[in-house]
């Protein structure tokens, strides 16, 4: 954190500490009743930059540019501490192209809305996010559709869409503008058990354009299944690499009802190819554990994925990778 505060002091230790090449892991932005920007560094130590109006938690309404209040949090593996920080009339975005040129970074790794909707104008963040790569939008509490939309087109370039909650469920042609974006991971699902994206049907399925799919549903059935692999040997979603989905109603795998129709044959030996890691291991700890499976190859290009079942409390996994040789 000291290291950091004295970049702010003057040019010359800007340049100093801009020299240091310290390495940085991660970018963050949290938008909820602060704008909250996490920096992590390699040593897995945080600073944490957020902006909010001066007043107490529970009267804070609307978030402000340039920002009352810079509170600084600092917590490494040996000590925490906080203070705050005054420089006035620096914007947002004054503080963050500061953040990136000490830290050698230019892009958003995630931005996250947990706003409540009456309390934040989105308009607020055109200057901070203008012309900033973004990795991933992550949308986690339910809005309406009009302020969704929004959201998403303040960061049409955004290369992962991760939302809690379908939006849509009354306007199906809304939901299926989402769905044919060219993502690279699109999760339509919440870290809350309670939660489900709502009135997901196979035609949905088909349409999606992303590489790798992680959908929390409903009613994906047996019978869903077998559809959607003989459209794949048809060469449906032909970007797609890895699918997964949770279906919560449905109580188990029928292999006579999921596979009728179709070649395929058991895989018992480790694969063949490697498993890319930004294909599987989407976040810590979450990756397709084990092997075995059920090997199923494409007509139209020789393509094999195989397809697995995980029969848990919550419901059915299917699971399914596509295979790319080296």
């Amino acid at each position: 954190m000291r290291t950091i505060s004295i970049s702010f002091c003057s040019k010359s230790t800007k340049s100093l500490i801009t020299s240091l090449y310290l390495h940085l892991q991660s970018f963050h932005v949290h938008i909820e009743d602060s704008i909250e920007i996490s920096v992590r560094f390699t040593n897995q130590s945080d600073l944490t930059f957020e902006f909010y109006e001066d007043k107490p938690v529970e009267e804070r309404r609307m978030i402000t540019d340039p920002p009352e209040v810079v509170e600084v949090i600092y917590d490494g593996p040996i000590y925490r501490r906080e203070g705050n920080w005054r420089k006035p009339g620096y914007s947002m975005r004054q503080w963050v192209d500061h953040m990136f040129q000490v830290i050698h970074y230019s892009k958003f790794d995630e931005i996250c809305f947990n706003v409540i909707e009456g309390n934040f104008e989105l308009d607020t963040i055109d200057e901070l996010v203008d012309g900033v790569d973004i990795k991933a939008l992550n949308i986690t509490r339910t809005f309406s559709p009009t302020y969704f939309s929004r959201i998403l087109q303040k960061f049409p370039r955004a290369k992962q869409l991760h939302v809690s909650q379908n939006p849509f469920k009354l306007c199906p042609s809304e939901q299926q503008k989402i769905l044919i974006q060219n993502y690279e991971i699109l999760k339509l699902q919440s870290r809350r058990v309670d939660q489900i994206w709502e009135n997901f049907t196979l035609d949905d399925l088909l349409i999606i354009n992303s590489r790798r799919v992680l959908i929390t549903t409903e009613n994906f059935t047996n019978k869903n299944l077998n559809q959607f692999l003989k459209h794949w040997i048809k060469s449906s979603n032909p970007r797609l690499e890895f699918l997964h989905i949770q279906s919560r109603n449905v109580s188990s795998y029928d292999a006579e009802i999921a596979l009728k129709g179709i070649l395929h044959e058991e895989r018992k030996n480790p694969p063949r190819d490697k498993i890319l890691d930004e294909c599987i291991q989407l976040d810590p700890g979450e990756q397709l554990n084990g092997v075995q499976g059920i090997d199923i190859r494409r007509g139209t290009d020789g393509s094999v994925a195989t397809l697995r079942i995980i029969d848990n409390k919550e419901g059915l996994e299917f699971q399914f990778v596509v295979w790319h040789e080296d």
